[in-house]
């Protein structure tokens, strides 16, 4: 579900890890004690068997992530929907047939917004006031000048 990727990743340096073969999911998938899916059931014993969501980041709202991801629990179990084939071996390997992720922040504020999943996960006055919060954010992280371009345009060119 690319709409819900702002929930797990919501500030522009979030999208820095969802790189290849970099240890951060980078389509939505699942696999047994895999480190390059996005759900991730590690090996052990079965009374210690859980799901690891790969896609969430420490900076991530942990109450907006439990709401969403249980809210894609219940759809997934009500409308019966295949979780596909687990994944083995490189989960990269397979990123250009998957199902894209948002390919940055941007992106991912716009399918959020859009989202109605998304919004009746989060109720509708919490989904416009994080989304209208994440594209303020993002209105004023485009209009900074990193020093990074400080320097590459008027010291390195």
């Amino acid at each position: 579900m690319s709409h819900c990727w702002l929930v797990f990743a919501p500030h522009a340096n979030s999208w820095r890890r969802f790189a290849s073969q970099s240890y951060a999911p980078v389509s939505p998938s699942w696999g047994v004690n895999n480190r390059s899916v996005a759900l991730r059931i590690p090996a052990g014993p079965v009374a210690a068997r859980r799901v690891e969501h790969r896609p969430s980041g420490v900076d991530a709202n942990p109450y907006l992530v439990a709401a969403t991801v249980l809210a894609g629990v219940r759809k997934g179990l009500a409308e019966r929907i295949d979780p596909g084939p687990e994944t083995t071996g490189n989960g990269y390997a397979g990123e250009a047939e998957a199902l894209p992720i948002p390919g940055d922040w941007r992106e991912a504020i716009r399918a959020a917004t859009d989202s109605a999943f998304l919004r009746e996960a989060l109720g509708a006055d919490m989904h416009r006031t994080f989304c209208a919060i994440k594209a303020a954010e993002y209105a004023r992280v485009a209009r900074t000048i990193a020093d990074v371009d400080y320097d590459l345009y008027l010291h390195t060119v």
